[in-house]
């Protein structure tokens, strides 16, 4: 016997024993507590809460105070000067 007939014939065994092993068992399902269950109305956010921790985070001058920095334009941001084309617009007039 060679050395690939007696590989081919572990491979086939093995095949076999996968081919003839049983499902695993599906576990048991129990049936919802009351206690499992969700309750009817859920807790609301904290609004006020959440705004203040947003603004804590936007920093002292808030969020909307111009132009922020990025990883890009660095903690000092976009030069306002470089944003003007020269002339007033009204978009489109």
């Amino acid at each position: 016997m060679g050395i690939e007939t007696v590989a081919y014939a572990l491979m086939a065994a093995t095949a076999a024993k996968s081919l003839t092993a049983k499902a695993p068992k599906a576990p048991d399902v129990k049936p919802l507590t009351a206690a499992d269950k969700p309750p009817a109305k859920p807790k609301a956010p904290d609004r006020p809460a959440i705004g203040k921790a947003n603004a804590a985070a936007a920093g002292p001058a808030g969020a909307m105070s111009g132009n922020s920095g990025t990883f890009l334009t660095g903690p000092s941001g976009v030069d306002p000067s470089t944003l003007n084309l020269g002339r007033n617009t009204l978009l489109g007039q």
